[in-house]
């Protein structure tokens, strides 16, 4: 008997919770299509906002704050007048402040278009041969070959180490 009550008493509370959801999905449908209906009937009208543009004018330092007193790369403009005659008078005390030798920048190398494929293992032999495309032309190499400059250095199942003019590049897979 007491398992009985128990079920009939679980059964109500079920009930009433499902009760309850239904009754506060019908009253939030309700609300949202009231809210749509007075959205559509008032009538709302749009000024565009005007903002003031605020103009301002930089004070660059005359000094650059990271090379220290090195080099200066901004002159005032009260310094303009006069340096603009001391220039012009002497040529090269602009050069002077500059300094005479820049760092050489190396030309980058171009590397053709490598893509590795992956690698084949012969049962007969003891090496491997990779799979690699080289300026859209496909190879098989081992290790220690070279095709058009590109040599190969060291494969990995998931790379490979080549080297083009002495420098050295890994390719994924």
């Amino acid at each position: 008997m007491n398992k009985k009550r128990w079920t009939r008493v679980l059964i109500v509370i079920v009930a009433g919770l499902w009760a309850y959801n239904i009754y506060r999905t019908v009253e939030n449908y309700q609300v949202k299509h009231e809210s749509q209906n007075e959205q559509i009937n008032t009538n709302l009208s749009f000024a565009p906002v005007m903002f003031n543009k605020d103009t301002f004018m930089l004070d660059l330092p005359l000094e650059d704050p990271f090379l220290r007193n090195e080099k200066r790369w901004h002159q005032s403009s009260s310094n303009s007048s006069t340096s603009s005659t001391s220039s012009s008078s002497n040529p090269n005390s602009r050069n002077q402040q500059r300094p005479t030798s820049l760092p050489r920048v190396d030309k980058k190398l171009e590397w053709p278009t490598i893509k590795y494929f992956g690698f084949i293992r012969n049962r007969d032999a003891d090496h491997q041969l990779c799979m690699l495309n080289i300026a859209n032309k496909n190879y098989r190499l081992s290790i220690g070959d070279s095709k058009d400059q590109i040599s190969l250095i060291q494969a990995y199942p998931d790379s490979v180490l080549v080297s083009f003019q002495n420098e050295f590049k890994t390719i994924p897979k």
